[in-house]
């Protein structure tokens, strides 16, 4: 499932990147690609297999996965709230690799999940920010990584000084299920400014 994701995705992302964002092996990656089935028989037999269960599974996995839709939507509201009041959980991001890049430049950095926490929070600086447009996308066999994509509207706060009053940005984030909630793995910020005429 994670090397199906990598496949799709390697139009828009570097492989390493993708496969350490998801834990596994180049080495590992490329030999699933080469992996061919040996007999057309036994491979159309499994596809059959796997067409009966998925059909018998449907209405239990749509109901499944329309619920982490919500958990999701749900967790990235309530972290801008906390983040707004100053807060970050780190038991909400992945304890030890968070890819994070932002708009103000530079390499993606992968911190660990109380560096993220830190990061975020830290500094003397709140983002009192609103989520908007929230769109999740479960990808993968068992739909344990999703894709989040969202815009964040608000103020940018220094101190009690308002430093950026009409702030813009849009995320793009990489979820994986761990322990049966979905933690933050990976995140992208993109500044949207130029079109709205908010100025950093």
């Amino acid at each position: 499932m994670r090397y199906r994701f990598i496949e799709v995705e390697k139009a828009m992302y570097p492989v390493t990147m993708l496969c350490r964002v998801l834990r596994v092996s180049r080495g590992g990656f490329y030999a699933w690609q080469q992996h061919q089935p040996i007999h057309k028989e036994v491979s159309d037999m499994k596809r059959t297999i796997l067409f009966t269960l998925a059909i018998s599974l449907l209405p239990v996995a749509a109901q499944s996965q329309a619920a982490d839709v919500e958990a999701i939507k749900t967790n990235i509201e309530q972290m801008w709230e906390d983040m707004a009041q100053g807060k970050a959980d780190p038991n909400k991001f992945d304890q030890n690799h968070n890819l994070t890049a932002y708009s103000s430049g530079g390499l993606w950095e992968d911190q660990t999940a109380n560096e993220l926490a830190t990061t975020l929070v830290g500094g003397g600086v709140t983002l009192s920010v609103k989520p908007h447009h929230v769109k999740v996308t479960l990808l993968g066999e068992k739909k344990d990584v999703a894709h989040a994509t969202y815009y964040l509207s608000g103020k940018i706060l220094k101190g009690a000084t308002v430093a950026v009053e009409n702030y813009r940005t849009r995320i793009s984030q990489v979820l994986e299920k761990q322990k049966r909630q979905m933690d933050l793995c990976g995140k992208s910020c993109e500044p949207t400014f130029w079109w709205i005429g908010c100025e950093l």
